[in-house]
């Protein structure tokens, strides 16, 4: 089975455990992932649209919720229960403060769709790659959504993410 796919495994369950964290009376949400927990559901939209609703289970003091370094900072916009909220910024978190039990914050930023360039490094190549090709990558916030040159890998298939409406599926 190899060291890889033993760890992969138990690295998706970190990353997964980790989108929430409770520090006593402050919830953190590090990654903007869709989540349920005992504290709160996080039902993010992207890579569609810069809306990241969280659905209270708990009261909390403070909430603290990680905004993507590759938006606009500067029209980042926070509202609890429709009404729009005044937060302060610690590190590259929003502190939405205070919130009750069944609040409902949702946090919206510009989404940024950016083309970036790269010759990979050589020991890339050798491994997964045949010469030194230029690779051009389009990103939709962290989502790659396409690739040119084709390295095999079904790439293609990312470009529904670049729609503008989050298609949603309603769960329990």
């Amino acid at each position: 089975i190899g060291c890889c796919n033993g760890n992969a495994s138990i690295t998706l369950y970190y990353i997964w455990d980790s989108i929430l964290t409770p520090e006593g009376g402050k919830l953190r949400v590090n990654l903007l992932m869709s989540r349920a927990s005992p504290w709160a559901d996080v039902s993010s939209h992207l890579p569609y649209e810069g809306k990241v609703p969280v659905q209270m289970k708990a009261p909390r003091d403070e909430v603290l919720i990680r905004i993507p370094e590759w938006t606009n900072w500067n029209k980042v916009m926070c509202r609890v229960n429709g009404v729009t909220r005044n937060y302060d910024w610690s590190g590259g978190y929003i502190n939405v403060g205070a919130v009750e039990t069944e609040d409902e914050i949702v946090v919206e930023f510009p989404m940024k769709q950016r083309k970036i360039s790269s010759n990979f490094p050589e020991v890339f190549h050798q491994v997964f790659f045949a010469g030194g090709e230029e690779y051009k990558v389009t990103l939709r916030g962290n989502t790659v959504i396409d690739m040119t040159p084709d390295m095999g890998y079904p790439i293609s298939r990312h470009a529904r993410y670049s729609g503008k409406t989050t298609p949603l599926k309603k769960v329990e």
